[in-house]
């Protein structure tokens, strides 16, 4: 038998997916985990909506947070953590960040005396932070504050300060950082980013380049086009176990079929969404004619689809697994696809 017969399918990969990495490495046992990531969340985009975000709310403390915390400036750690200590004391934004004359209030707030040589230093620190960022914030506020922007015009704005930040440079070391390491799967999604970001581009100046726009507008239309996109990763090999969602994987072929978590709730997954009806009031409602949005019915059916495709899948072998507990201590007790497997089996 080969790694590419074995399937390993949960309703929960954020629970598993550490433990599948970590044993599985530790085995020697190669493994492609099949997962769809959001774009948003990713380290790039978050540069590219926090600058966004500085812009729209005149450099407020949060925007500036997020945007330095997503690791494509040029700050070191000292550096951020004195610009931010000393931004969240003063509460600053607006003028007092893109002014031309340097702070020189005290670091460490309102107290009577001269500074101390300690608060002279994380003072000059963070005036050299602050210029570090501020000029290339400044050269975007200008291009996207203009009247009558158009979205060719902010998207060209919003490249050149990826550009002038490092960003595309960054992410490619980033890159080979990870591929040296042996985590290629992580390597390769790196390297998607910056083609989602030209692809988001591109497309934004072809449908629409010439809209006339407000940078909140943009950063709006931009959020709902990358919920169109997500991130993927290319098997380390030919051969591995592949590990993902049963509602994502269609294990047809795979000699043999691991289902992790079938626990009351996890597998198949819980369809209650909390509100007024409980499941069955939502389906006594339905079959009064009385449909909901989302019918309670339709996600019955749909978990239940997911547990026939994954428990028929294998053509030789099924593994259901159902831990006792918790890693916390609570008791998990076993769903009734679980039961009703055995009971059959």
């Amino acid at each position: 038998n080969r790694f590419q017969d074995i399937t390993v399918l949960t309703n929960n990969t954020d629970k598993y997916a550490a433990l599948i990495d970590s044993v599985f490495t530790r085995a020697g046992i190669p493994c492609y985990t099949s997962a769809k990531e959001s774009l948003i969340t990713k380290p790039l985009f978050a540069f590219l909506f926090s600058s966004l975000s500085v812009i729209i709310e005149d450099f407020s403390l949060r925007s500036i947070k997020n945007y330095i915390k997503s690791g494509y400036t040029d700050l070191t750690s000292t550096e951020s953590d004195a610009l931010l200590n000393y931004a969240t004391s003063w509460r600053l934004r607006g003028k007092s960040w893109y002014s031309e004359t340097d702070w020189t209030l005290d670091p460490a707030g309102y107290r009577e005396g001269d500074m101390t040589p300690r608060s002279q230093k994380q003072l000059e620190l963070a005036n050299r932070a602050r210029n570090k960022i501020v000029g290339p914030l400044t050269a975007l506020k200008e291009s996207l504050k203009t009247k009558k922007l158009t979205v060719s015009a902010a998207v060209r704005a919003l490249y050149t300060h990826l550009i002038s930040m490092g960003a595309d440079e960054k992410l490619r070391l980033h890159a080979e950082k990870l591929l040296n390491d042996g985590r290629r799967e992580d390597s390769e999604r790196e390297i998607q980013l910056w083609k989602h970001v030209i692809n988001l581009f591109n497309q934004l100046d072809g449908l629409c380049g010439e809209w006339e726009i407000t940078p909140k507008r943009l950063q709006g239309l931009m959020a709902l086009m990358c919920d169109c996109y997500s991130l993927g990763a290319i098997p380390p090999s030919a051969d591995s176990v592949t590990f993902g969602s049963a509602s994502l994987i269609r294990a047809g072929g795979s000699k043999m079929v691991l289902v992790l978590g079938c626990c009351d709730g996890e597998f198949p997954a819980s369809t209650s969404k909390g509100g007024l009806f409980n499941s069955a009031e939502a389906i006594a409602l339905e079959d009064a004619d009385l449909v909901l949005a989302d019918t309670m019915r339709k996600q019955l059916n749909t978990a239940r689809f997911f547990v026939y495709a994954a428990v028929s899948a294998p053509t030789e072998r099924l593994v259901l697994l159902c831990p006792r507990a918790e890693l916390a201590g609570g008791e998990l007790r076993p769903s009734t696809a679980w039961l009703s497997a055995k009971g059959l089996l």
